[in-house]
C-alpha cells in the first residue's frame, strides 16, 4: 500500500496561531510521519509544518482557514496513483501551483510562476524522464515534494524532522494528561547514557534521535550507527534500528540493517484500542517503552560486538557496494 498524505508549511514557525485555527493540540511524538492522523515539525530552516494522514480535498479553502497571514505551502502527495501537487501562497492567496496527475495529464500542469529552483529541479527530472525513455518510472511525480523542499525544508515522506503528534481538541478515548511526559526527554536521559557507557558516542553535542548516523561507534574496519524510531500518545513505543558499514582494505563494503521490532509485529487497531483505555497513566507506558529499549539497546550492542544472534534482532538487509566506502 502506497503512502499518501498532505502538508501545510508556514513560514516564520508560526506554530500557535495554525494549531490554533484547526483545533489542534499535542499529545505525544513520533519519529514518523506516515500514518499519522496529524503531526508538526519544525524543519532547520525555520518553518513550521503540519502533516496529515487525510488528503486535502480542497488545497486553496484549507489553507486560507489555516495560514491566512504571511507565506506559506500546501500540498499532497499519493503513490497509490502517483499523483502530487503544491502551492504558493501569500496572505492565504494561491500565487502559483505545480500539479502532476498523470490520469489527466502527462506532464506537470504549472500555473503562475513558481520560484526558483523550479527550473533547474524541472530540467532535471525532464532528462531523468526522458533518459528512461519507455520505462515505467515517473519521475515528475517528484517535482512538486522537491519544490517544496528547497523552499521549506521539507520532504515529504522522508524523514529528518522530530514530530509532535496532534489530535483535536476534545477528542474521545485520549487521556487529557497523555502528554505530560516526554518520550524523547526520557530516552535522552535514560537510554543515551546507556549507550555511552557501551562505547558508543554522539556524532554532534546535540544528536537527533531519529536520524541515522547521530549515535555511532567503530570497531575495527566497522563503522555502527544507532537510532530510534519512537512514538508517544495513543501507542507508546521505542524502536531501535541498527546500520554496520565494514570496509576491507580491498574489495567491496559490506553493510547489513536491522531494528528490534518486525513492522508485521506491531499490534492490531482493536489492541491499541484496548491498549488507550485500559493503560493507567502516561508515565506507566513510557517507563515500560523504557525498560524494553534498554532491553533491545543491549541485545543489538551484543550482537554487533559479537556477531551472535538472539530473538530481540531482526535483519532488514545485507548487500554490498561495488567501490569501498560506498553508502
Amino acid at each position: 500500500m502506497g503512502i499518501k498524505l498532505s502538508w501545510i508549511a508556514v513560514k516564520n514557525g508560526r506554530k500557535e496561531d495554525l494549531l490554533e485555527r484547526l483545533g489542534l493540540e499535542e499529545v505525544g511524538e513520533t519519529s514518523d510521519e506516515i500514518g499519522q492522523d496529524f503531526v508538526f515539525g519544525e524543519t532547520a530552516t525555520g518553518w513550521s509544518v503540519l502533516v496529515m494522514k487525510k488528503l486535502l480535498s480542497d488545497l486553496d479553502k484549507t489553507l486560507l482557514s489555516a495560514a491566512p497571514k504571511g507565506s506559506s505551502l500546501c500540498g499532497l502527495m499519493t503513490e497509490i496513483v502517483m499523483s502530487s501537487e503544491v502551492g504558493g501562497y501569500i496572505d492565504g492567496q494561491k500565487v502559483w501551483s505545480v500539479v502532476h496527475n498523470p490520469e489527466k495529464e502527462a506532464r506537470a500542469v504549472i500555473h503562475g510562476a513558481p520560484p526558483e529552483p523550479f527550473g533547474e529541479i524541472k530540467q532535471r527530472l525532464d532528462a531523468k524522464q526522458a533518459e528512461a525513455g519507455d520505462e515505467q518510472v515517473d519521475y515528475l511525480f517528484d517535482l512538486p515534494m522537491e519544490l517544496t523542499a528547497s523552499l521549506s525544508g521539507y520532504r515529504p515522506s522522508e524523514g529528518g524532522i522530530a514530530w509532535t503528534v496532534l489530535r483535536r481538541k476534545n477528542a474521545r478515548n485520549v487521556k487529557a494528561d497523555v502528554l505530560g511526559r516526554s518520550l524523547t526527554t526520557a530516552i535522552r536521559v535514560e537510554l543515551l547514557p546507556l549507550l555511552w557507557s557501551l562505547g558508543w558516542k554522539p556524532a554532534h553535542d546535540d544528536p537527533k534521535l531519529h536520524l541515522e548516523g547521530e549515535i555511532v561507534r567503530q570497531i575495527g574496519a566497522k563503522t555502527q550507527t544507532i537510532s530510534f524510531e519512537y512514538g508517544s500518545g495513543p501507542e507508546t513505543y521505542i524502536h531501535v534500528l541498527y546500520r554496520t558499514t565494514e570496509h576491507p582494505a580491498s574489495g567491496p563494503s559490506r553493510q547489513e540493517a536491522g531494528t528490534t521490532q518486525m513492522p508485521e509485529q506491531r499490534p492490531p487497531w482493536w489492541e491499541k484500542f484496548l491498549r488507550m483505555a485500559t493503560t493507567a497513566s502516561s508515565d506507566d507506558t513510557i517507563d515500560a517503552a523504557i525498560e524494553k529499549a534498554k532491553t533491545d539497546i543491549r541485545a543489538v550492542d551484543d550482537y554487533l560486538t559479537t556477531g551472535t544472534l538472539n530473538p530481540h534482532i531482526f535483519i532488514q538487509g545485507r548487500w554490498t557496494s561495488q567501490k569501498p566506502g560506498d553508502a
